[in-house]
């Protein structure tokens, strides 16, 4: 399985993290889940799917989010940022 990098903002600047394993799995599933539910259903997908874990929802949202804003995020390769904050 490849590794999954995990987008987020920090002070205005975007950058990426990687994810442990077992955490990329259980996203990369409930993402394609998501993505795969028609628009009107995702919510009810992932209050099912993440359980509770607000964490896990907000990266799967954040994951749609940036594929719908480029159409296909997930697919694009992703550039390695060094952890700066």
């Amino acid at each position: 399985m490849p590794t999954l990098w995990y987008p987020y903002e920090c002070l205005g600047e975007k950058h990426f993290r990687v994810m442990p394993d077992q955490y990329s799995e259980n996203l990369e599933e409930i993402f394609h889940g998501a993505f795969a539910s028609a628009p009107n259903e995702r919510a009810a997908y992932l209050d099912q799917a993440c359980d509770k874990n607000q964490s896990l929802r907000r990266a799967v949202e954040s994951l749609l989010k940036s594929h719908e804003e480029t159409g296909n995020f997930v697919d694009a390769p992703l550039i390695k940022q060094r952890l700066r904050c």
